[in-house]
């Protein structure tokens, strides 16, 4: 689960009996986890903003923090994301009034979706097709992010 605590990002493991185990690691500046998917393997992808800009991390089942690379920094956030059975998601969201939207690797590295429009937001994106994240070339990505 995510939200916010005290103005920091807030994120933590919920366990099938409902024990919570909040996510050590996470920025220390105002912010706010805003979405937070979950696949088959336990892994998930905990999306949001802080000071600094647009924020993610996968989370490993043991709530080891892997920070999503080369992020845009400044005004934004991340709000939309698909996680796949294999580790490999899709997260879109705004930066300084543009849309982005990447291909995320299960190491966290981006791969920038190109003909978004100019202004606007990426604020949810279909998981559908999840198994298909790692595979779909970028023209097919499109089919995926709802605007």
């Amino acid at each position: 689960m995510g939200g916010t605590s005290q103005s920091l990002p807030y994120a933590a493991l919920v366990s099938r009996d409902g024990h919570v185990t909040p996510i050590s690691n996470l920025p220390a500046t105002n912010g706010i986890i805003y979405t937070v998917a979950l696949n088959d393997s336990e892994t998930g992808l905990i999306v949001g903003f802080t000071t600094a800009g647009p924020y993610g991390a996968f989370v490993a089942p043991d709530g080891t923090l892997t920070r999503l690379k080369g992020l845009p920094a400044g005004d934004g956030f991340l709000d939309g994301v698909a996680l796949d059975s294999s580790g490999s998601a899709i997260v879109g969201g705004e930066s300084n009034g543009a849309p982005f939207a990447a291909l995320v690797s299960p190491s966290g590295d981006l791969t920038y979706l190109q003909g978004l429009p100019a202004n606007g937001a990426i604020n949810s994106i279909s998981a559908a097709m999840p198994h298909k994240i790692h595979r779909s070339p970028p023209a097919m990505m499109n089919s995926l992010l709802q605007f």
